[in-house]
């Protein structure tokens, strides 16, 4: 078990999607005292037929027990919170325990997307909010049964800077077996992050392809440098430093390094679910609509995502 920061050992986990169960196995693994907030009774059975998270690891596949309950009929005093869901989801699961929060609840944002901090500190306006980014390689098999494919690294900070010494006792009490890093400069990577997410999922969905087969689609290098054009842009005017070059690079590495992965927004879309495309190219095109910045590529890919959103 962590032996820092004790009173930060406790957690509850939103989101049982691979993220959300690979760091619930692990925290549990660990020694520390993590329950899962379950959607539903037919969820809270489904975990307890299989008997808890089955991880698979590369030469061993482990079964463990992690306790869990209905969110919404919780009894607990619930003081930090891992939150893994969708970002479109986020609202209605907190507002399904907002009840139970402790005074000065920490909450851990571990998803894709931006724009629901804001709206979140307004429902908890006493809320610790914190953000992580994660690289680790993990995907469902089936429910509660998720694959740890490539050991990467976490992330976490605050964007408040006051509350930058909880983001490290944070990162310390979570780093069990897996790679956590408090950093300082977590807006940034964010926004990194976001250039991303608003090139790579909403261009794989359109064109159902893995993520290194983007690099096959006509005129791609024209398309690319559009979106990253327009997203510095909007970023320059949020007061993020971020450059065209910046940008270019980190796309190219993700598309380089994770070739052979569908993205979370494809996936999404085969299956028929609600995409996260309005917190990714919709959250871009909002700002530049305040900052009254002319954004039509992104704007375009927003329409034709959302053309196919159940």
């Amino acid at each position: 078990m962590p032996a820092q920061s004790p009173q930060y050992l406790t957690w509850h986990v939103l989101g049982t999607g691979a993220i959300g169960c690979l760091y619930a196995a692990y925290l549990r693994r660990a020694g520390c005292d993590v329950r899962l907030l379950l959607r539903d009774a037919p969820t809270l059975e489904q975990l307890q037929h299989r008997g808890g998270i089955e991880l698979q690891l590369a030469h061993e596949k482990l079964s463990i027990a992690v306790p869990a309950e209905i969110a919404s009929s919780s009894h607990e005093q619930i003081r930090q919170v891992l939150i893994c869901t969708k970002a479109q989801q986020t609202l209605g699961a907190i507002r399904s325990i907002k009840m139970q929060l402790a005074p000065r609840p920490v909450l851990v944002l571990l998803q894709n997307g931006m724009g629901v901090r804001e709206p979140l500190q307004q429902e908890i306006p006493d809320a610790v909010i914190l953000h992580a980014i994660s690289t680790e390689g993990a995907y469902q098999t089936q429910r509660f049964c998720v694959v740890h494919a490539g050991h990467g690294s976490t992330v976490l900070g605050a964007i408040n800077r006051a509350e930058q010494p909880i983001a490290q006792n944070v990162a310390a009490a979570l780093r069990c077996e897996l790679q956590i890093d408090a950093v300082d400069d977590i807006a940034q990577r964010l926004w990194l992050k976001l250039a991303v997410n608003c090139v790579i999922n909403p261009l794989t969905a359109l064109h159902r392809c893995r993520n290194g087969e983007l690099l096959q689609v006509p005129n791609i290098d024209s398309i690319i440098d559009a979106l990253c054009r327009e997203f510095v842009t909007v970023a320059n005017a949020e007061n993020q430093a971020l450059t065209l070059e910046q940008c270019r690079a980190a796309i190219h590495a993700v598309i380089r390094d994770t070739a052979m992965n569908y993205s979370s927004m494809l996936q999404d879309r085969l299956a028929h679910r609600p995409t996260e495309i309005d917190f990714i190219n919709g959250f871009i095109v909002q700002r530049a609509q305040q900052h009254a910045l002319a954004c039509p590529h992104h704007t375009e890919l927003l329409a034709a995502i959302k053309a196919f959103d159940p």
